[in-house]
């Protein structure tokens, strides 16, 4: 039976889906009505929502798209204010309904945006980083009343900038109290100090042109967060345009000594402050930078085979564990003779009268056979896996690599690939006696790890060989291997054939080389010409097609371009002719049964007689039409024909003229 829902306006998740079934079906059938028609199906959805809400009302999904419907296809304001209120009501921890009410009372200009915020900070249901991003959101709405980041305020008098940052400061200020109430990784996993720090020093710096105040917002997100490589690039980004080199290099510096050696973007940052110094400073810095960079980039790259190293130790213990739970999971093949114990009375077959005979598998150990024969050594389970698992691989997740060296191990490659993402699977390719074939497949767990394997691998080299690495494409299929080996070896069928070939007067001998010089003429600039055929019908004259036979396929093409002009541009015709590529001939299909049985005509099947084989040769015929009618009296007519034989039936053996003479005897 179906599953009863826990409290009221809280359902399974089968019940909402049957709802959102339901609803759009309704949706979908409105949309297909005519325009005048449309709004009274759309309150069909309308009604069709509140009942659900009259279920659901603690769904947060069904409250969203309930707002949606409301402001997109009905567009009633007051409908979609008070919908907003009910479900804030109803779902007050969602943020996302908190900041899409404030929004769309800004955007109808409406004054109770301020309670609506107050409302919201002072919800106990809402969680702490849910009040910051209601607060961010205060923060965005007096930047937009006063128009700030539009336009830099740089050129106003200081007294009006002034007036315009004071409530976005202390909107800030509010902000930052209340980020500070937010646990520290909290805040990391929402990304919480980056959206708050970086945006009021960006608006410091780029609208209100305090550059102190700036750099007080930067620390503080540097503080928090030294591992952030985008804080490090921002900040660097807005001293490189507003700063001096000096203070930009002070930046670079603290950035790559802050930086963990594990950090990707590291090697990066090195590579931008080198190019930095190569543009904007002098030789001296440009060697110092060099220096340090070198150093850091050397300890992120042994940082980062450690961790690999420890990665593939952790994969082969894992490896390690899962053979010996499937060897102590796998059952031993019993020895010969131990399947059955005459001695034990358990296993001895139960006497049976004479004569009757025992059923098969009556008295035998029937899972001891399937056992026995569906038993395989581990070499085969291991290669049977392998087709398995390849059968059912997203090849997005593939890496293909060629050129491996003969001697390169599976531990080699997985210790090369293992940096990019979880490596599932190393597949290297070997044949019969075990050697490598010089190419692998490399399965990670997500489509982005080959992406990175390919970009940064490809080229390399590995005991001295250059790697071909790329993503595996999925396996083609035999039949059409087979048919595009048949393609290549037959040659391609080079003929055109030309319709509305003009009438020209005169004898077969004049007309058809006329014809084809005509042809020759207009056709060799298309390519070399192997063959003109022309056909002719019963009384001998040229019939109004034929065919253009060339060299090459590219002739065919160009040749199909003059299909509706003239044959003779000088002396034009009534009809253009009509040209088109030739298909080429059937083959000739073999009737087997023909070749095997070449009586099977001959036979003739009776119902409930034997099947009888009409094969009497015509002679035989012709000496019985002779017999008897000389043993009637009767004289046959000879017609002479060509060979001096007389005329007999086919069927019955006797001519018109037989009958003649046989009703003539009679009546005398």
């Amino acid at each position: 039976g179906a599953e009863k829902d826990s409290s009221p306006g809280q359902v399974t998740p089968q019940t909402l889906q049957a709802w959102f079934d339901y609803i759009d079906y309704e949706y979908k059938a409105a949309s297909k009505k005519k325009k005048y028609q449309q709004k009274r199906e759309l309150q069909k959805v309308k009604i069709l929502y509140e009942r659900a809400i009259s279920a659901c009302f603690l769904s947060e999904v069904l409250w969203k798209k309930y707002l949606k419907f409301i402001e997109k296809d009905l567009r009633d304001s007051e409908l979609l204010l008070s919908t907003y209120t009910r479900s804030t009501r109803n779902c007050p921890w969602s943020v996302d309904l908190w900041i899409s009410q404030i929004r769309t009372l800004e955007s109808l200009d409406q004054t109770q945006w301020q309670a609506c915020l107050t409302k919201a900070i002072d919800c106990t249901s809402l969680p702490v980083q849910g009040i910051v991003l209601v607060q961010l959101e205060w923060c965005d709405f007096f930047r937009r009343k006063y128009g700030i980041g539009e336009s830099l305020l740089l050129t106003e008098e200081e007294q009006d900038v002034a007036a315009k940052a004071a409530p976005l400061r202390q909107a800030f200020n509010i902000l930052n109290e209340y980020l500070q109430k937010v646990p520290e990784e909290t805040a990391v996993a929402h990304d919480l100090y980056f959206k708050t720090y970086a945006y009021w020093a960006d608006l410091e710096m780029r609208c209100f042109g305090d550059r102190e105040e700036s750099r007080i917002q930067w620390e503080a997100l540097i503080s928090k967060n030294l591992q952030d490589a985008r804080a490090w690039r921002a900040y660097i980004a807005q001293e490189k345009v507003f700063g001096t080199v000096e203070d930009t290099r002070k930046v670079y510096k603290r950035a790559v000594n802050a930086l963990n050696p594990t950090n990707w973007e590291l090697p990066r940052i090195c590579e931008e402050w080198v190019r930095f110094e190569r543009e904007c400073g002098d030789l001296e810095s440009l060697k110092d930078a060099s220096e340090k960079t070198d150093l850091r980039v050397t300890q992120a790259q042994q940082a980062q085979q450690k961790e690999n190293e420890k990665l593939y130790q952790q994969q082969a213990e894992q490896y390690a564990a899962a053979a010996a739970a499937a060897a102590a999971n796998t059952k031993a093949k019993p020895a010969r003779g131990d399947e059955k114990n005459p001695a034990d009375p358990n296993t001895m077959e139960t006497s049976k009268p004479q004569g009757t005979k025992r059923k098969r598998g009556e008295g035998e150990d029937v899972d001891l056979k399937k056992r026995q024969r569906h038993a395989k050594d581990d070499v085969t389970k291991e290669k049977w896996y392998i087709k398995r698992s390849q059968q059912n691989t997203d090849h997005n997740k593939v890496a293909f690599v060629v050129n491996l060296s003969f001697q390169t191990t599976d531990e080699e490659i997985s210790k090369l690939f293992s940096p990019f993402g979880t490596i599932v699977e190393v597949r290297h390719i070997r044949d019969g006696k075990g050697k490598s074939k010089g190419y692998a497949y490399i399965e990670f767990e997500d489509a982005k790890s080959v992406d990175d394997a390919v970009a940064k691998l490809h080229g390399t080299t590995l005991h001295d060989r250059p790697l071909n690495v790329s993503r595996s494409a999925p396996p083609k299929n035999k039949r059409d291997k087979k048919a595009a080996k048949r393609a290549l070896e037959q040659p391609e069928y080079c003929v055109v054939f030309l319709k509305q070939l003009p009438k020209l007067d005169g004898e077969l001998s004049t007309c058809q080389p006329r014809m084809e010089e005509l042809i020759r003429k207009r056709f060799s600039a298309c390519g070399e010409i192997k063959a003109v055929r022309l056909t002719l019908d019963k009384k001998g004259k040229l019939k109004n097609f034929g065919y253009v036979e060339f060299y090459k396929p590219d002739a065919v093409k160009k040749a199909i371009k003059l299909s509706g002009s003239q044959l003779d541009e000088a002396n034009p015709f009534k009809r253009p002719i009509l040209v088109l590529k030739s298909a080429p001939p059937k083959k000739e299909t073999i009737n087997k049964k023909k070749i095997l049985n070449p009586l099977s005509k001959a036979v003739k099947r009776r119902k409930g007689k034997s099947a009888a084989i009409a094969l009497v040769p015509r002679m035989v015929g012709k000496q019985k039409v002779r017999s008897l009618s000389k043993s009637q009296g009767m004289d046959t007519e000879e017609d002479g024909d060509a060979n001096g034989t007389a005329k007999a039936a086919s069927s019955g053996g006797m001519s018109n003229s037989d009958f003649r003479a046989m009703l003539l005897a009679k009546k005398k």
